[in-house]
């Protein structure tokens, strides 16, 4: 576990919102006693890996989206009549 400090920006009913010194937003689950707005708390974290499962799918479901649109461009343009 990698951890950074941070100031506390919001605390919601479920989270704490973290401005972290590496100047990324974190949402943290509620602890037993939150803290207050605006003040430095240490934040533990999990180092995610980029390009995970997520991303990818994502990333091919805007590209299968994006060529259905084109396709779709494209017999609406040959079904228009010519003027």
């Amino acid at each position: 576990m990698n951890h950074t400090s941070g100031i506390v920006f919001e605390v919601t009913k479920r989270y704490v919102i973290v401005l972290c010194d590496d100047g990324l937003f974190r949402n943290l689950p509620l602890p037993d006693a939150p803290p207050r707005v605006g003040e430095r708390i240490r934040v533990e974290f999990k180092k995610t890996s980029s390009g995970g499962r997520k991303d990818r799918v994502f990333i091919w479901s805007v590209l299968a989206l994006a060529t259905l649109v084109f396709l779709a461009a494209i017999f609406v343009w040959y079904r228009l009549p010519p003027m």
